[in-house]
C-alpha cells in the first residue's frame, strides 16, 4: 500500500466520522430522553396506583431525599421531581449535561413535564 492510498483512506474515514458523529450524538440524546419519558410515565402510573389520601402521600413512597426510587434514568442526565397536591401533580425531568442540548427543548433550562391529566410538555419531546 502506498502513502497516497493510506492518506486517501484516512481522508475518507475522517469525512465519514465528521458526518456520522453528530448524528450519533443526537441519537444518544434522543435515547436518553425516551428513557426519562418512560420514567415519567412509570411515575404517573405509580402515583395513580398508590392514590389513597391524595397524591402527596403517594409521592413520598416514590421519592426519597429528592431521588426517584423506581426510575432508571441517570441523575447525571435528568433530575426527576414531583410536585404533588391532594388532587393534582406535576412530574418534571430537568435535563442535565449533554441532555440540555436536546433539540426538542425550545429554551435553555426547560423541563419535560407530565401532569395529572396526562398532558406532557413540551409537545415536541413527547
Amino acid at each position: 500500500m502506498t502513502l497516497i492510498e493510506v492518506l486517501l483512506t484516512l481522508v475518507i474515514i475522517a469525512t465519514l466520522t465528521t458526518i456520522a458523529y453528530p448524528s450519533y450524538q443526537n441519537q444518544l440524546i434522543k435515547g436518553t430522553r425516551h428513557l426519562a419519558l418512560s420514567d415519567l410515565s412509570r411515575l404517573q402510573l405509580e402515583l395513580e396506583n398508590r392514590y389513597d389520601n391524595g397524591y402527596v402521600s403517594a409521592q413520598s413512597a416514590l421519592l426519597s431525599a429528592g431521588v426517584c426510587l423506581i426510575c432508571q434514568t441517570d441523575s447525571n442526565d435528568y433530575l426527576i421531581s414531583i410536585s404533588a397536591g391532594v388532587n393534582s401533580y406535576l412530574i418534571s425531568a430537568q435535563p442535565q449535561g449533554k441532555q440540555q442540548q436536546d433539540p426538542c427543548l425550545s429554551a435553555p433550562g426547560q423541563s419535560i413535564t407530565l401532569d395529572h391529566s396526562g398532558y406532557g410538555s413540551p409537545t415536541a419531546c413527547w
